[in-house]
């Protein structure tokens, strides 16, 4: 899956934009899907408007560790 593919997922899913997605790259210069941080303050509601940070090649595909 692409970055843009997964970010146009999310925000179709939740409706917002109150997450930062963070990939892993090995040797070969795969990518993988690391974690994303969905933002919520101390009433559980959602912190929305974020920049989406992201360390992961919006350029590369993504990909999902089996582990």
């Amino acid at each position: 899956v692409s970055y843009n593919d997964l970010v146009s997922k999310l925000k179709e899913k939740l409706g917002s934009n109150y997450f930062d997605i963070s990939c892993l790259t090995n040797s070969s210069t795969d990518q993988y899907l690391y974690e994303i941080k969905f933002y919520y303050d101390l009433n559980f509601d959602k912190k929305e408007g974020f920049s989406l940070n992201t360390n992961c090649d919006k350029n590369k595909q993504m990909m999902f560790s089996s582990n």
